[in-house]
């Protein structure tokens, strides 16, 4: 009988602590940061329960944004993602980034930095997908008519931000390592 209790305190405990962990962890990431973390699961869960998967009418379409000028598609193709994975892993990378800088800047500018960068990302893409279509020996037409979704492009530029404020010559992401001069 006194083992059942004591194996019924410590799952008790167990339980308890993991919550109050969580709990504390949730409480530490800044306000800003944690509601990325809210839009875009609440985003992907929505999408989940309506079905709605073809992502053509809020993707990033460079001939969509080129030709119909649908400049939405800049910002909304950020928020969604396609899978549990793309949402749960892209949301892990941007909680230690998005919270470290937001203490360092604040959340209104971190909040300018994430549609500046979304902005530039964006301009780039259009850019790399224009050149790619006029290149004279091979054209790459397809890749005006490619779908890009999720917030990966902002982690890796908040990468390169954190790596250049912080000083360090290069930063392990898992397998791979970036050198990066200060």
């Amino acid at each position: 009988m006194k083992v059942c209790e004591f194996e019924l305190l410590f799952l008790e405990a167990v339980n308890v602590g993991l919550s109050t962990r969580a709990s504390q962890w949730w409480d530490s990431i800044p306000f800003f940061t944690s509601a990325v973390v809210i839009v875009c699961g609440t985003i992907y869960l929505i999408c989940l329960l309506t079905g709605y998967d073809t992502f053509k009418e809020v993707c990033f379409l460079p001939s969509a944004v080129v030709s119909q000028f649908q400049v939405y598609r800049i910002y909304t193709s950020v928020i969604f993602h396609g899978s549990v994975l793309h949402v749960v892993f892209n949301m892990l990378a941007f909680v230690p980034l998005g919270s470290e800088l937001e203490r360092i800047m604040g959340s209104i500018r971190m909040l300018c930095m994430i549609i500046l960068l979304a902005t530039s990302n964006a301009i780039f893409h259009l850019i790399i997908a224009f050149l790619a279509v006029h290149i004279p020996i091979n054209s790459f037409q397809y890749l005006m008519d490619e779908c890009a979704i999720g917030f990966s492009g902002i982690i890796f530029s908040l990468i390169v931000i954190e790596t250049s404020l912080s000083g360090a010559q290069s930063r392990r992401l898992v397998f791979l390592v970036l050198a990066m001069k200060s």
